[in-house]
């Protein structure tokens, strides 16, 4: 009886060695694998490119790359299109979809309780975002901020205005200068300018919504295609497209 109940102690003993030693390994894995994954999820995606696009990792400074389908980009990531331009960048369920001759900054400044900002310089984008507390996420112009919560709205810039409208949710504008802050909703457009402070409300033109979606990023061989399907047809179309561009 003695000799059973010291195999069994003995075979209990192995079992909790070999149990504490799997924990030790799992602890270990979590220890070495987890700021790898917490880089991971701080990523932007880049979901498309087309034409000429360029990033860099920190707005300001650095020399410009191009930028490529798939790449992942940090927080504080400056991007910027040329004038025949357009790329889509993801974290999480936020999506911004970038027009030619825009320039703007991912997650410009580090900040806590999950919020994200923008710093959107010049051009146009579309901002689709997840729900999340009012406030949490915002894009900055030259002119006014816009704060949202789980929406999709363009934010438009020329040296002159900044335009934000509004397709799903609602945004908060608020004038940079005057502190002005309107809530805009769907189907309405809020307008701040340089000439004077202040921000206004106006409905959605019918050319606005025509611009409302972004034009998905294309690979280089359907832009080809796209371009020498045009050169064909310029000869038959330019005739009577510069005749109509005259007259107007």
């Amino acid at each position: 009886m003695a000799l059973t109940t010291g195999f069994f102690k003995s075979a209990s003993s192995r079992r909790l060695a070999v149990l504490f030693g799997v924990v030790l390994a799992a602890l270990a894995a979590v220890i070495l694998l987890g700021p790898g994954r917490a880089t991971s999820n701080a990523d932007w995606s880049v979901l498309a490119v087309s034409g000429e696009a360029e990033w860099r990792g920190t707005a300001g400074e650095g020399a410009w790359q191009d930028l490529e389908r798939n790449t992942q980009l940090p927080d504080g990531a400056e991007l910027r299109t040329g004038s025949n331009g357009s790329a889509i960048v993801a974290k999480s369920l936020d999506r911004i979809e970038i027009r030619p001759d825009t320039s703007l900054v991912v997650a410009a400044r580090k900040s806590s309780f999950g919020k994200m900002e923008i710093d959107q310089a010049t051009g146009s984008a579309t901002y689709t975002v997840e729900k999340r507390p009012a406030g949490t996420f915002s894009v900055r112009t030259p002119y006014v901020v816009a704060v949202v919560k789980g929406t999709k709205f363009d934010v438009d810039i020329d040296n002159e205005e900044t335009n934000v409208s509004v397709s799903e949710g609602r945004v908060g504008v608020s004038d940079r200068r005057g502190g002005d802050s309107v809530d805009v909703t769907p189907g309405q457009k809020a307008r701040a300018g340089a000439s004077k402070p202040g921000v206004d409300v106006g409905k959605i033109s019918a050319k606005s919504k025509a611009r409302e979606k972004a034009p998905s990023a294309k690979t280089s061989s359907n832009s080809n295609a796209s371009s020498n399907s045009n050169s064909g047809g310029n000869g038959g179309g330019n005739g009577g497209g510069n005749g109509k561009g005259k007259n107007k």
